[in-house]
């Protein structure tokens, strides 16, 4: 994704396709970016310490600050990406006269929204959810 958007960046001509990457996507790319390299960090040093600790009942708080780290950078992550798609919908949606656009713009960015939306955000917040109140049983 990001080897073809940085191509089409450089070798843009037409000044809608240069629009759209600058206006549209621009910097919220870019936050989203480092959201998703911070949240790997937080991701490992959850996994690091877990793994230390072993299969323990329940973990210690300190590892779960860490998880709920994660969990509000995925949320910050989706927030960006949304805002990326909408403006790129709203402002640049894709026409089958700018092939280039749709393939190395709008389907990527699509598809960098779905991976974080749909999977890595629910289990996030279930996780957190589930051990924030563990003792909440059902009728």
């Amino acid at each position: 994704m990001q080897v073809g958007y940085c191509i089409l960046l450089v070798l843009a001509t037409k000044q809608e396709t240069k629009k759209a990457l600058i206006k549209a996507v621009g910097f919220s790319l870019v936050f989203s970016n480092l959201i998703m390299a911070v949240w790997a960090i937080t991701w490992v040093r959850f996994l690091s310490v877990t793994q230390k600790l072993g299969t323990q009942q329940g973990l210690p708080s300190k590892v779960m600050q860490w998880f709920l780290v994660s969990t509000i950078l995925q949320g910050l992550l989706v927030l960006f990406l949304l805002y990326s798609n909408v403006a790129l919908l709203v402002y640049h949606p894709p026409v089958s006269s700018r092939p280039f656009d749709t393939a190395l713009i709008h389907a990527p960015l699509r598809f960098f929204f779905v991976l974080p939306f749909m999977l890595l955000f629910p289990l996030n917040l279930l996780y957190v959810l589930l051990d924030s109140f563990p003792n909440i049983e059902s009728d």
